[in-house]
């Protein structure tokens, strides 16, 4: 998505990555809103499976993942 808006892919200080795809306005715009859709599609899942682990399996799952908890069993 940065070498499709033109923007240098940075992997550490004064190392750059070349380009994997060429500058494209459209390109860009459609990567830009693929990567958006799935990331909220990606919360979404594991949204709920919170949902799925706390409400119906009762599994004490959320609260072995949460810091500072004790483990339920």
């Amino acid at each position: 998505m940065l070498s499709a808006a033109r923007n240098p892919i940075v992997l550490f200080g004064a190392l750059h990555f070349f380009p994997i795809l060429p500058h494209s306005v459209m390109l860009y715009a459609f990567l830009r809103k693929t990567h958006t859709f799935l990331a909220y599609l990606l919360f979404l899942a594991h949204f709920r499976g919170i949902l799925f682990h706390t409400l119906i399996v009762r599994d004490g799952m959320l609260s072995r993942m949460l810091p500072g908890r004790a483990a339920a069993r």
